[in-house]
């Protein structure tokens, strides 16, 4: 009785879990690197030049949303990264993303490039250009410096579409930090434009 006992329950237990439904699956999550083409923070996308991302696809360029909008807000172009997406179903989503190593951004490569013509090599000003070593520019704060190279002012261009906000801080570093280094007046002598 109880080998018919025993098979009695097992086929029952057998037949039970056949008739219930199957639990969803859960999200699947992969991982990837790749060159970021372009961001939009404030969309919350991202396109990324990746190489394969094994179990998933191959290699090619595609936007994908971020789960969180937060997750682009150090991200530039040009960065390389490594990011893991969620599938859930049909829909993928970013999840995580960080740049594998930090791209270096000259300052000084930046200035000889957008602003030496100007200003000249060490900052001794042009035809165009004010010197940025003597008289009003070592009054600026490096907040005034920063807002007149993305807006441009008077005679200068902006650069806030030709320059990422990295590469603007870069060449304002260089300026602050290497030009004008020892030159600076003190920051109670700096004033505001507004």
């Amino acid at each position: 009785m109880s080998t018919k006992l025993f098979f009695t329950v097992l086929f029952a237990t057998v037949l039970a879990i056949s008739c219930t439904n199957p639990t969803e699956e859960g999200p699947q999550v992969f991982h990837g690197t790749g060159k970021i083409l372009a961001v939009d923070a404030e969309k919350g996308t991202v396109t990324i030049d990746h190489g394969e991302i094994k179990g998933l696809m191959s290699a090619m360029t595609m936007d994908f949303d971020a789960k969180d909008k937060k997750i682009l807000e150090n991200i530039d172009v040009g960065d390389q990264v490594k990011f893991s997406l969620s599938k859930f179903g049909e829909d993928i989503d970013l999840v995580s993303i960080r740049r594998q190593g930090e791209k270096t951004i000259s300052g000084a490569k930046i200035y000889l490039e957008s602003c030496a013509r100007c200003h000249g090599e060490r900052g001794e000003g042009k035809k165009k250009g004010i010197p940025l070593i003597e008289g009003h520019a070592l009054e600026h704060s490096k907040e005034d410096f920063l807002k007149q190279v993305r807006m441009g002012g008077e005679d200068m261009p902006a650069f806030d579409d030709k320059l990422s906000e990295k590469e603007i801080a870069a060449v304002v570093d260089y300026v602050r930090d290497q030009i004008q280094k020892g030159l600076r007046k003190d920051e109670e002598s700096k004033h505001d434009h507004k």
